[in-house]
C-alpha cells in the first residue's frame, strides 16, 4: 500500500509537472512569435516607407525638370537593390527565377549605362556582389 501511494504521487507530480512545463513552453513561444511577427512585420513597413520616399524624390526631381536629379535617386535605388538580391540568389531563394532575372535586368543595364557613386569602395563590392552572381548563375546553365 506505500508503494502505491509512492507511486501514485510520483506520477501526479509528472503529470501535474509536466502540464505545467506545457503551459510555460507555450506561454513564452506564443509572446516570442508575436514579438518576431510584430518586429518583421515592422522591417517590411519600413522598406515600403523608404521605396516609397524615394519614388516621391525621383518624382520630385523630374517634375521640376531635373533628370539627372531623378536618375541619380533611381541609380542609388538600383545600387541598393543588388546586395539584397545577390544575397537572395546566394542563398537559393529563387525559386520563381524572378532574382535571376532581375540581376540579369541589372547586369545589362549597367553594362549599357554605366553609373558610380562616388564612391570607389561601394562601387567595387556592388560590381563584385553583381559579378559573382551573374558569375554564379552563368557556370550553373
Amino acid at each position: 500500500m506505500r508503494w502505491v501511494k509512492i507511486i501514485g504521487l510520483l506520477v501526479s507530480g509528472a503529470v501535474v509537472g509536466g502540464l505545467l512545463s506545457g503551459y510555460v513552453v507555450f506561454e513564452y513561444t506564443v509572446r516570442f512569435g508575436i514579438a518576431w511577427n510584430q518586429w518583421a512585420s515592422s522591417q517590411y513597413d519600413e522598406r515600403k516607407a523608404s521605396d516609397a520616399l524615394g519614388t516621391v524624390a525621383a518624382l520630385n526631381q523630374l517634375r521640376v525638370g531635373n533628370i539627372d536629379g531623378a536618375r541619380s535617386v533611381l541609380e542609388w535605388r538600383l545600387n541598393g537593390e543588388i546586395p539584397e538580391l545577390a544575397g537572395m540568389k546566394k542563398a537559393g531563394r529563387d525559386s520563381a527565377g524572378s532574382t535571376a532575372k532581375a540581376i540579369t535586368a541589372i547586369r545589362e543595364y549597367r553594362q549599357a549605362n554605366p553609373w558610380t557613386s562616388g564612391n570607389q569602395e561601394l562601387d567595387k563590392l556592388t560590381s563584385n556582389a553583381l559579378g559573382g552572381v551573374t558569375n554564379d548563375h552563368e557556370q550553373a546553365h
